[in-house]
């Protein structure tokens, strides 16, 4: 089984034109739906699970179409509703959103060879740059005041400013551009990864880490976290070559993180429910009584 996280490692080439059409990513314009989503199911899923009352955000809305481009195989919902800045100050607030350490940090320091600059996009308050004491010159990027402020109450430098802005000043300027579980929530992934692509140098790297559809993730139904208003975009390996040809970049490395003892009883859950029955849409099974027993079952088996 492999974990919810992937970290992709590009280096610069040539720059590629794309093509214009409907996928957020790569304009590819042909689409399976794969599923058609309740917003007032999903609403409930949040306030259930997570007390967030995110009903202003489908405002007008009765269902989201989960498509799959077929061009590159990115997964994405239409309408894209992304979550505002009082949806996000509620959830960083939570002590397991903004964790201080993860494999992915030290996986990518590994990458960074000493007296590098870096670019972190979506740094929250800068935790990764704690990983880098070799490292010339950080600097983050996040939209959440609070986060920056906190990062600079810190010493650490992060500003409040969006990828795309930054590139206009910075195009060229980093040795490494890293973004880590960023990337699934915004809504033109094109823009801001292209961005981000071109902040690196002739001779440098992004790497990119972001939840796996290729993982446990794909069959974990019920997860409102994992839908808009919080994750907008789903990544296999497959859309993450598209994010190389979108870039124009090299993919030179794609690495599955090793299951993490802190996701260990979700996976075993979401295997256990999947072998009677659940994972087939992301939201399953939440009235009847056969449901009810099944997944029952399904906690029952996760725990021996």
């Amino acid at each position: 089984m492999n974990a919810n996280t992937r970290d992709a490692l590009l280096q610069t080439m040539e720059p590629s034109a794309s093509s214009q059409s409907v996928c957020p990513l790569c304009r590819g314009d042909q689409h399976l739906i794969r599923e058609s989503i309740s917003a007032k199911e999903l609403c409930w899923l949040y306030e259930q699970q997570l007390g967030l009352d995110v009903n202003k955000l489908f405002s007008g809305v009765d269902s989201l179409k989960f498509m799959e481009c077929l061009a590159c195989g990115l997964g994405h919902y239409n309408p894209s509703l992304t979550g505002d800045g009082q949806f996000y100050d509620r959830i960083q607030n939570q002590p397991w959103y903004y964790l201080r350490t993860k494999y992915e940090y030290e996986f990518v320091s590994s990458l960074i060879t000493s007296a590098e600059s870096v670019l972190d996009v979506g740094s929250g308050e800068g935790a990764f740059s704690r990983h880098l004491p070799h490292v010339t010159a950080y600097t983050g990027l996040d939209m959440s005041p609070e986060a920056v402020k906190k990062a600079q109450n810190n010493g650490i430098r992060v500003i409040n400013e969006t990828v795309e802005k930054h590139a206009e000043s910075w195009a060229g300027r980093y040795d490494t551009v890293v973004s880590f579980q960023s990337l699934e929530h915004v809504s033109n992934p094109f823009s801001f990864i292209t961005a981000a692509a071109q902040c690196v140098s002739p001779k440098g790297k992004l790497v990119v880490a972001v939840p796996s559809e290729d993982s446990f993730l794909h069959y974990a139904s019920n997860s409102p976290l994992n839908m808009p208003p919080h994750h907008v975009t789903r990544w296999s390996d497959r859309a993450l070559h598209g994010v190389a040809r979108v870039t124009g970049m090299r993919l030179s490395l794609l690495h599955h993180e090793p299951l993490q003892d802190i996701h260990r009883d979700w996976a075993m859950t979401v295997l256990a429910r999947t072998m009677l029955g659940f994972g087939k849409k992301q939201i399953e099974g939440l009235g009847g009584i056969q449901n009810r027993i099944r997944a029952r079952v399904a906690s029952i088996l996760s725990r021996q």
